[in-house]
């Protein structure tokens, strides 16, 4: 079984919204907690910090700490895959450096928050300063990453547990974002055994 890492390789810098280039507004019941549905009743947003910033708006934006916006293209796609417990949708206004709307994407949280990690068999940089709920330490890096195929079977997308940032995909859910020509992404595949 063959899982996706999801990254920027392949995407423009126009994909990656970073803390330097936009501003967000989230009201404080807004934070993300990954794995956990939020409350998402205050207009929420984000703004390109210049027009040097702006250009044209990828299928799939990137926030600096990992969080996926989506177009109504892209939405189609997970609504089509993902099974609709393992997700919510929020929706963001997306600005310009002026303070117009120029779209309405979805904020992605997934609800899937998965063990996936086979760390016996994977070659893997632990954080002692950064431990998950349990007090167990998280992975920075992996030289060579393997999920627990038992683990991730039936998810399209998740994140794992003890290695927060990146998100992943199956093959399936990978393979109908590149069949829709969705931009803003790449992939790596993942061994899951």
């Amino acid at each position: 079984m063959i899982c996706h890492q999801v990254s920027l390789r392949g995407a423009s810098k126009r994909s990656c919204f970073e803390a330097d280039r936009f501003s967000f507004s989230f009201a404080e019941s807004n934070w993300l907690k990954i794995g956990s549905p939020v409350d998402w009743s205050e207009p929420t947003w984000c703004q390109a910090s210049s027009t040097a910033q702006e250009g044209e708006l990828y299928d799939l934006l990137w926030t600096s700490n990992a969080t996926l916006l989506i177009s109504h293209k892209a939405r189609g796609i997970f609504d089509g895959v993902i099974n609709p417990e393992h997700v919510q949708y929020l929706p963001i206004s997306v600005l310009d450096s002026s303070g117009r709307s120029v779209a309405t994407y979805d904020l992605v949280n997934l609800l899937a928050k998965l063990d996936a990690v086979d760390f016996a068999a994977s070659d893997a940089k632990l954080m002692s300063i950064l431990n998950d709920e349990t007090g167990m330490p998280c992975a920075a890096s992996f030289k060579k990453l393997v999920l627990k195929k038992s683990a991730v079977t039936g998810f399209d997308a998740f994140r794992c547990k003890r290695y927060y940032t990146p998100w992943f995909l199956s093959d399936r859910l990978a393979m109908a974002l590149a069949a829709a020509n969705c931009t803003g992404f790449a992939t790596q595949p993942v061994e899951a055994r």
